[in-house]
Formats: structure tokens, C-alpha cells, sequence
């Protein structure tokens, strides 16, 4: 049967004896050999570029029904009068590294070498747990827009953690890019619709930060809590600093008569902290300790505190906060601000943003031209609405405990709501 030409079926393969070979009587260069334990598909054809003879394995019998392998082998003779040279581009292809390989290069590349060591850590962790389970073993530029959107979905029940390895996911696209593994501008992250995150803003108010100090000093007084922690979290609250930027702080980088630290690194790189009389005042006040460098000291020696949630957690619990974060300290600093009239960009130096968008999250509170400008709008509305009628501002006086007052004889309800005149005809 050997070299035999005949309509290949599935009766005839199965019958097929080891070393047998049979060609397709419908496809010229079509066929198949049994080999003792497969029995594989093939094509042979000559490459119209080089002239070379080339024999291309289709894929087993079995995972190929005979169509399916005679389809296949016809698509084949077609890129050949095309021009093309199939079994060539096939070794470009497995040439191709995967996303697993190209992620491992990416973390000894870029993220060890490039990004602070918890930002590194974290890529690890998406990578191992979100990304490389889904698409480790498929080729880096076989990844497209619609997979992407596939697994982005899959990931909705955290939506959170599904944004932040879709950023990982485009980092990780655009180094494969740089490195010519994937196509210039070819990433298929770039259009992906992220999730919507709710925002967490909260500020304290006057009367938290009462209960908050309360809370500091009883904990200080009782000893259950370590001096360092306590005062740690105390510098947190009057300089709005990073909790990074403080467990880590050391005596170097503390210039007290000059009120300033010095940070030789923060989230946002070389970083610059104003200290006002209270935060030097905490600062004068801690022991200095020869065997450690640290500001706050640590339960080992030579460290700094391991802990600031834990106590945070105690502290807050007594003040009644329990739904106040630590990094919620550093938003009460910049709205105690805001609502002073630091403008926004004074503001966004002294807290050590990198970008003004991200300080325009405290604009609604800043008083003066925003509030006065939002009011003019409000007095214009009113004139649009009910034209001809006199309208104006209520005295700044009419405020108080940010709820409005009878203004020149009028009563409060009115005032509250000024749809009322409206509808009244005033």
C-alpha cells in the first residue's frame, strides 16, 4: 500500500499498516503515514521562492478528521502560488516566545530593576494570580483586543484587582512592543473599558480629629500601645504624609531647625515634607536611640515600627473611626487645607503630588472665587427662570453650621428653598 494514490477516508487510514504511506487522489501533495504509534497528515509542496521541496506535518489523525487535513493542506498549495512559503512562517511563528517567557524578561528587565519594590511585588502577584494562568502559554502577539475584553469580564467580581492587572496586562504589552515581540502600536489593552471605582474620600471632621487626639492621648497614658506607633501616627495626621513615608523615616532625612524632612525617596521620587510648630514639637520630643537610625523605632533593633495598622486599629476603635483608614489622614490634612485657602497647586506641592489632577479631588472645598463664582450661577438661573424678578445673594452671615438662616426678615424655609418663591410668584 506503500506510496499508494487513493480517496483518502477514515476507513482506509484506519486500515493503514505501520510505515504505510497513502496520497489523496483529490489533493496533489496531500497525504498521510502511519507510523507505529500515530498517524500523521502532511502536505509536500515546493517553495516557488527558493525552489526547495518542503514537507509540512498537517497534525494527527484524530485531532484532524481527513476534511479538515484536506482543507487545511489546500489553504497551504494556496500561500504557495501566492508566493508564500508555509513551513517557513510556521518556524517564524514558533519562534515567537509566549507571554510567560516574555513576562519573565519583563519582571528582570523593567519591573525589578525600574519600580519601587511594593509596586514590583504586586506585578508579581497579578502575574501569577490574574494573568499568566489565562494567557502564559499562548504566543505574545496572538493576544487581541477580544480575549482581553473576555478575560477583563471574567475578572468583574473584583473589579478592582481587574483594572489593576489590565494595567499590568498593557505595561507588560508595551515592553513586548519596545522589544519588537508585538507590532508598534498593536497593544490590545489600549481600548479596554475599565471598570468604574468608587472614589473613597473621607475627610475627618472638627469633631473627629477631637475624639481622634482623645483617643492619642489615652492610648499614650494607658502604655498599651508603643510610644513610637502612637507618635507616628500623630506626624500622619500633621503633614499629611505618605504611611510609607513615615515608618521609614530617618533621622537623617530630619532637618528640625530648618522644619523640614528631607526624603531621598517617596511614591513620587525625591520628596520635601514642611513640618508647622506641632509636628516639630512631636519630632523634639521622641528619645533618640544610638542603635537605631530610624525616627520610630521598631520592636528589633536597627528597625523601624513593623506595625502602624494595628494600633491604628485600636486608636480608631476608641474614637469611634472605624471606617477611617490610615491614608484617610493624609485626605483630612489636604481638606483642613483646602478649606484655609491653600490653592490647589500650593496644595498639591505640600502633600507631594506629582499631578494637579490629582489634587483637583479637594476643589469643591476651597472657599472664596469657586464658591462666590458657583453662586453667581446659582442668582443667574434664578433671573433665567422667572425673568423680570429681583434676585440676589444671601448674606454670608445667613451660614451657620452649614445651614441657612432667616436673611432680612425672610423666613428660613423660604431661603432653603428657593423654588417655593418660584412657584409662590415672589
Amino acid at each position: 500500500m506503500s506510496g499508494s494514490r487513493v480517496k483518502l477516508t477514515r476507513t482506509v487510514i484506519e486500515n493503514m499498516g505501520p510505515g504505510d504511506v497513502l496520497w489523496d487522489r483529490e489533493v496533489s501533495g496531500f497525504g498521510v503515514r502511519r507510523r507505529t504509534r500515530t498517524t500523521s497528515f502532511f502536505v509536500i509542496y515546493r517553495s516557488r521562492v527558493t525552489s526547495q521541496q518542503r514537507r509540512l506535518t498537517l497534525g494527527r489523525h484524530g485531532r484532524l478528521t481527513v476534511e479538515e487535513a484536506r482543507r487545511e493542506a489546500k489553504v497551504v498549495l494556496g500561500d504557495v502560488e501566492r508566493l508564500r512559503d508555509p513551513q517557513a512562517d510556521r518556524m517564524r511563528r514558533r519562534a515567537v516566545p509566549t507571554v510567560a517567557d516574555v513576562a519573565n524578561q519583563f519582571l528582570n528587565e523593567h519591573v525589578a530593576p525600574k519600580l519601587k519594590p511594593r509596586t514590583a511585588a504586586e506585578y508579581r502577584r497579578l502575574l501569577d494570580k490574574r494573568i499568566l494562568p489565562t494567557f502564559g502559554r499562548q504566543r505574545i502577539d496572538a493576544i487581541s483586543e477580544k480575549v482581553v475584553g473576555r478575560w477583563h469580564v471574567s475578572l468583574g467580581k473584583t473589579p478592582r484587582e481587574a483594572n489593576h492587572a489590565a494595567a499590568v496586562l498593557s505595561s507588560l504589552m508595551s515592553f513586548a512592543e519596545a522589544r519588537g515581540e508585538r507590532p508598534r502600536n498593536s497593544n490590545p489593552v489600549q481600548g479596554l473599558r475599565r471598570y468604574r471605582e468608587a472614589a473613597h474620600e473621607r475627610y475627618l471632621t472638627p469633631a473627629e480629629f477631637g475624639r481622634l487626639g482623645a483617643a492619642l492621648d489615652d492610648a499614650e497614658a494607658a502604655g498599651r500601645i508603643s510610644l513610637f506607633a502612637i507618635a507616628a501616627i500623630r506626624l500622619l495626621v500633621l503633614t499629611g504624609a505618605r504611611r510609607e513615608e513615615v515608618r521609614t523615616l530617618k533621622w537623617i532625612s530630619v532637618n528640625l531647625e530648618r522644619r523640614l524632612l528631607f526624603l531621598p525617596d517617596s511614591k513620587t521620587g525625591r520628596k520635601t515634607i514642611l513640618l508647622n510648630d506641632l509636628a516639630v514639637n512631636l519630632l523634639a520630643a521622641l528619645p533618640l536611640t544610638e542603635e537605631n537610625a530610624f525616627v520610630f523605632c521598631g520592636a528589633k533593633r536597627g528597625e523601624p515600627i513593623k506595625d502602624m495598622i494595628g494600633p491604628w486599629h485600636a486608636i480608631r476603635s476608641v474614637a469611634g473611626l472605624d471606617n477611617v483608614r490610615l491614608h484617610d489622614l493624609r485626605h483630612s490634612f489636604a481638606s483642613m487645607a483646602a478649606t484655609n485657602g491653600v490653592p490647589l497647586a500650593l496644595l498639591g506641592r505640600l502633600i507631594g503630588h506629582r499631578s494637579i489632577r490629582t489634587t483637583e479631588r479637594y476643589a469643591h472645598l476651597l472657599p472664596g472665587p469657586l464658591t462666590d463664582a458657583n453662586d453667581g450661577i446659582g442668582v443667574d438661573l434664578a433671573r433665567a427662570l422667572k425673568p423680570g424678578k429681583s434676585v440676589s445673594l444671601p448674606d454670608k452671615g445667613a451660614m451657620k453650621d452649614g445651614k441657612l438662616t432667616a436673611v432680612r426678615g425672610e423666613s428660613a424655609s423660604a431661603r432653603a428653598h428657593p423654588d417655593t418663591r418660584i412657584r409662590q410668584g415672589e
